[in-house]
C-alpha cells in the first residue's frame, strides 16, 4: 500500500456455486446463503509496520452506513455496469469490520471475474439498481460530489461551537474497486482497498508561556484559540478531473481548541477539537484560490492600567509551499506551530508561515513541524493608498528581512518594483486608456507632453526605512488620476499582497462614456424620446411660451445649436489653481427656487447670479445627449432643474457658473481635455448663471434672449451614486433609465412622470 491509511474491504466471495443454498462458512468470515454474496468489511490498515494513521472513531472516520456496489466486465473507464445494488446498510461486527450481505443475479452475472466498484456514504448518485445498468465505470465516478462541510460557527457568527458533536461530520465519502473471482473453492480473501476521497487537516499549536513586548508582558490564553479554513473546497468527483468552480469555495470554517494532554516537558498541549475536511484544490483548476489556515491567540496584556486579552492572528499554509494548497484525496496535513511572537491584529493581514520544513504525507501518524519563533513575513501599514495633489508618500512596514531590491533579489530572482502606471487620456473626444510599463515606457497618441514610466519612482532612503513612492507633478501637464501598481518582495521571498496607490493632481478629469445609455437614460422633464431634428419640450403648465419653453431633446449627432457630439459625462474636481480671479465654493443659492405648477422640483438649489466667479469643488458636465435648440434663461433653468442623464437623478443639475465654463473652455484650448463646450471654429453662446459665454467671443453678463446650455450635476454635494447604486434612497429598486427627482435635500428619491 506504500504506507497509505486506507478502509478494506475484504471480498470473501461464494465457496459454492451460485445457485444453492449452503452451509454458513463462519471460519471464512463469510456466509453463502442462496444468490447471496457476503462481504466482510473491514476499516483496518493493513501496513502495520508503518504505524499508520488509522480513521479515528470519535470523528466517525471509520464509519460506514451505506454502501453502493456496481460490477463491470473489467476497470476500463468505457467499461459498462453490468449490475448494481444501491443503499445496501452494512452490519458492524467490531470497530474496523463490517458484513454487508449483497443479492446477486444468476442472469446478468454470468461469468467468473468482474470488476467491483464501490462507493461508500454518499447521496449524490442517483441511480438506482436498474438505471445504473448501462452506465460506464467513468461516468460514474464523474459524478459530482457535495459536501456541505459543517462550518463551526456560532450564533455570533464569529467564535467556534462548544458542541464538538454539532461539528463533526456524519460520515466521510470513501471508494475503492478491484478484479473479484467468483470461485467456487477460494483459497484466500479477495480485497478492495478503500480509500477516503477528501484530505484531513488539524492544526496543533503550543504557545511561549509568555511576550514580552515594549515592556509589555503578555500571557497566552491558549483555550480560548481557534482556528480558521480559508477556501476549503466543498465539491469533488471520484474520478480525479473535477475542475473546482468559484462557487466551491467556503469562505471560512472554524474550529476551536480543547487541552488534550501535557507533553514530555510539561506543557499542557491542545488539540484542535474537530479536523477540517476538504475535497482537493487541483492545480488544473482556472482562477484557483490557496487553501489556509489563520489560528488565532488571545494574549493577555495589561495595557495604561487596564487588563486586556487581544486576538492575535496567524496564517499557516497546508502545504508549507507558496504555491496553493492542492489537498490530495486520503492525505492527512498535520501540522504542529510554535507560537513565540505576537501576530497581527487583523486576520487579513495575518502574519504569513513560510518554513520549507512543511512536508505532504498519506494519512498516517506523521507531523509536520514549524516553529513560528523563525517565521517569515512581510506587512505594509496599508495596500491602498491616495495621494491628493502631492508628490511624495512613505509607506512602512514590518517584515523578517531586508526588502528585496533589482541588485539584491529574493531566491526566486524576484524584486519590489512598480510594475505598471495605469490612467485615461481624454486630450481627445475618443477618449482611451493606457497603461504603462517598462517595455511601454510613455505613449505618443497625441501631441501633449507625455507622461514616462520611468518619473514614477520606488525607493527606500535608508536600510529598513519606508518605502517612497513619487511622482512630481505638473499643474500645466497632469489632469488625470494615476493608478501606480507595486509589487513588493523581500530578500526571504515573502511576498505582500499588491499595492496600490492613486495619485491625484489639483484638478483631475474622469470621463464616464454614455453613447450606448443616453438614448434611455436621458430625460427632459420625464422626455427622453429624442429625434434627429430634436423634440420640442415644454414645462407642465400646459402654456407654450418661451419661458415655458425647455428645448428639445435630441440624438447624439442630432440638429441643435450645439454641434458638440460627445457622448462623455465628464467629472472635474478642483482642489487648487493659480488662478486667482477665481474661487472654489458653492455656487448654489440657499434657499429653493420656486417652480409653482411648471415643475415637481419643490427642494430645487439654482446657481446664483453673484457666483459667476466661483468654481464647484467637484462637478460632472452632461454629454451632448443633452445639448439643445436655443431656450430662454428661465426656459433654461427649469430644462437644467429636470434634467437627468446616466442614471444621475433630476434635481441635481443646474446651470453652469461663468467660471466654470470659462476655465474649462480654457483646459480645452490648450488640448489638455477634450473640448465641451462647442466645436473648434464655431461660435455657440451657452448660458451661465450670469448671462452668456461665447465659445469664440468670451463673457456678456445679461439674461435676456436665447442660448444653449450644458447642464452640470454637483458631485461634490450628492456625491457619485447613480440612481441604482444608491441603495440608501433608492428602496423601489429604480433603474437609471426611470426619470426619478432627487431635489430633496435629504437625498431622497421620487418617481417622476415620464413622458
Amino acid at each position: 500500500m506504500n504506507g497509505k491509511i486506507a478502509h478494506i474491504v475484504y471480498i470473501v466471495t461464494l465457496l459454492v456455486g451460485l445457485y444453492s443454498c449452503q452451509d454458513d462458512m463462519s471460519d471464512n468470515g463469510i456466509s453463502a446463503d442462496g444468490n447471496y454474496l457476503s462481504f466482510t468489511l473491514s476499516t483496518r490498515a493493513t501496513d502495520m509496520a508503518r504505524s499508520p494513521e488509522e480513521g479515528e472513531d470519535r470523528f466517525n472516520e471509520n464509519l460506514i452506513e451505506k454502501v453502493d456496489v456496481y460490477f463491470f466486465a473489467s476497470n476500463s473507464d468505457n467499461a459498462e455496469c453490468i449490475y448494481a445494488q444501491m443503499d445496501l446498510a452494512p452490519s458492524r461486527t467490531n470497530t474496523t469490520e463490517y458484513t454487508l450481505q449483497i443479492p446477486l443475479d444468476k442472469e446478468k452475472l454470468t461469468s467468473q471475474t468482474y470488476y467491483v466498484y464501490v462507493v461508500a456514504n454518499s447521496d449524490d448518485f442517483s441511480y438506482t439498481s436498474s438505471t445504473a445498468e448501462g452506465v460506464s465505470l467513468q461516468t460514474i465516478k464523474e459524478t459530482t460530489i457535495t459536501t456541505e462541510w459543517k462550518r463551526g460557527y456560532a450564533d455570533n457568527n464569529t467564535d467556534p461551537i462548544k458542541d464538538d458533536a454539532q461539528v463533526k461530520e456524519s460520515s466521510l465519502v470513501m471508494d475503492g474497486g478491484d478484479n473479484i473471482t467468483i470461485d467456487p473453492m477460494p483459497t484466500a480473501s479477495e480485497v478492495i482497498e478503500m480509500t477516503r476521497a477528501m484530505a484531513k487537516v488539524m492544526l496543533f499549536p503550543t504557545t511561549a508561556e509568555s511576550i514580552v513586548t515594549d515592556g509589555v508582558t503578555y500571557t497566552p490564553i491558549p483555550g480560548s484559540m481557534n482556528v480558521t479554513m480559508v477556501y476549503g473546497v466543498q465539491q469533488t468527483n471520484l474520478q480525479g478531473n473535477y475542475a473546482v468552480q468559484e462557487t466551491d469555495y467556503i469562505d471560512r470554517i472554524i474550529r476551536g481548541y480543547n487541552q488534550s494532554e501535557t507533553d514530555e516537558d510539561g506543557k499542557i498541549v491542545y488539540e484542535q477539537a474537530v479536523p477540517f475536511y476538504s475535497y482537493p484544490n487541483p492545480e488544473s483548476t482556472s482562477n484557483r484560490k490557496d487553501t489556509y489556515l489563520i489560528l488565532c491567540v488571545p494574549w493577555s496584556a495589561t495595557i495604561n492600567g487596564s487588563q486586556q486579552a487581544l486576538k492575535y492572528y496567524y496564517r499557516v499554509p497546508i502545504s508549507g509551499s507558496d504555491a496553493p494548497a492542492v489537498l490530495e484525496r486520503n492525505t492527512y496535513y498535520r501540522i504542529k506551530v510554535n507560537i513565540g511572537v505576537l501576530g497581527s491584529l487583523n486576520p487579513h493581514d495575518a502574519v504569513e508561515v513560510t518554513d520549507k520544513e512543511f512536508e505532504i504525507m498519506p494519512w498516517i501518524n506523521t507531523s509536520i513541524n514549524a516553529d513560528m519563533n523563525n517565521y517569515r513575513y512581510l506587512v505594509l501599514d496599508e495596500y491602498n493608498s491616495v495621494m491628493n495633489n502631492v508628490d511624495e508618500l512613505r509607506m512602512p512596514y514590518v517584515s523578517s528581512s531586508e526588502i528585496a531590491w533589482e541588485d539584491n533579489r529574493d531566491p526566486n530572482g524576484n524584486y519590489t518594483r512598480i510594475t505598471n502606471v495605469h490612467y485615461w487620456d481624454y486630450h481627445n473626444d475618443e477618449s482611451y486608456e493606457v497603461y504603462l510599463t517598462s517595455n511601454y515606457p510613455y505613449d505618443t497618441r497625441n501631441n501633449n507632453p507625455p507622461v514616462v514610466f520611468s518619473d514614477f519612482k520606488l525607493t527606500q532612503e535608508e536600510d529598513n526605512g519606508p518605502l517612497l513612492i513619487s511622482h512630481p507633478l505638473n499643474d500645466d501637464d497632469d489632469f488625470v488620476p494615476y493608478t501606480i501598481t507595486v509589487e513588493v518582495y523581500n530578500t526571504q521571498g515573502v511576498h505582500t499582497d499588491t499595492w496600490t496607490i492613486t495619485q491625484y493632481p489639483a484638478m483631475y478629469i474622469v470621463g464616464e462614456n454614455n453613447e450606448e445609455g443616453g438614448r434611455t437614460n436621458r430625460f427632459i422633464n420625464g422626455h427622453n424620446n429624442g429625434s434627429a431634428s430634436g423634440v420640442h419640450v415644454y414645462d407642465d403648465s400646459g402654456s407654450t411660451n418661451d419661458d415655458h419653453y425647455l428645448g428639445v431633446v435630441a440624438s447624439l449627432q442630432g440638429n441643435s445649436q450645439s454641434v458638440n457630439s460627445n457622448p462623455n459625462l465628464y467629472t472635474i474636481h478642483i482642489t487648487s489653481f493659480d488662478v486667482d480671479e477665481y474661487a472654489i465654493g458653492d455656487p448654489r443659492s440657499e434657499t429653493s427656487y420656486s417652480f409653482g405648477r411648471d415643475l415637481d422640483a419643490t427642494e430645487y438649489k439654482n446657481t446664483r447670479i453673484e457666483a459667476e466667479n466661483i468654481i464647484a469643488p467637484a462637478y460632472k458636465i452632461a454629454s451632448s445627449w443633452g445639448k439643445t435648440l436655443a431656450a430662454t434663461y428661465e426656459g433654461t433653468v427649469k430644462r437644467c432643474a429636470s434634467y437627468q442623464e446616466a442614471g444621475y437623478p433630476a434635481g441635481r443639475w443646474r446651470i453652469p457658473t461663468k467660471a466654470e465654463v470659462e476655465y474649462i473652455v480654457s483646459l480645452s484650448e490648450e488640448h489638455k481635455i477634450p473640448r465641451l463646450f462647442g466645436q473648434a471654429g464655431t461660435t455657440t453662446d451657452y448660458w451661465v448663471s450670469s448671462g452668456k459665454y461665447n465659445t469664440s467671443e468670451g463673457y456678456r453678463s445679461g439674461t435676456n434672449g436665447t442660448a444653449v446650455v450644458r447642464c452640470v450635476y454637483d458631485v461634490w454635494y450628492w456625491g457619485d451614486q447613480t440612481i441604482e447604486e444608491d441603495k440608501e434612497h433608492n428602496t423601489e429598486n429604480w433603474n437609471n433609465n426611470q426619470f426619478i427627482w432627487g431635489d430633496a435635500e435629504d437625498g431622497s428619491l421620487t418617481e417622476g412622470t415620464e413622458h
